[in-house]
């Protein structure tokens, strides 16, 4: 990617505020944004036929990204990321 690409991948960014408890992408969900995190951290838990509450997979933090799965396979989500 070029100097302009990243600049124009830049432009488009838009900041989302989420609360503590409040999902930013919920499992089964369509994929329609690609997000970096800039403060805070995030939960990020996938639900199984047998834990409806979701197995803990992974904490991210600032300078961490998810979303782009379901973005390049055009498939649902496969996680929920909660802010914590």
């Amino acid at each position: 990617m070029t100097c302009d690409g990243v600049q124009a991948v830049f432009i488009r960014m838009q900041p989302v505020n989420k609360k503590a408890g409040e999902n930013v992408i919920k499992q089964g969900e369509d994929g329609d944004y690609f997000y970096v995190i800039t403060k805070g951290r995030c939960l990020v838990t996938r639900e199984t036929p047998l834990n409806r509450e979701g197995i803990r997979l992974a904490e991210l933090g600032v300078g961490e990204s998810f979303g782009e799965e379901a973005l390049i396979s055009d498939a649902k989500r496969n996680a929920t990321v909660t802010m914590l």
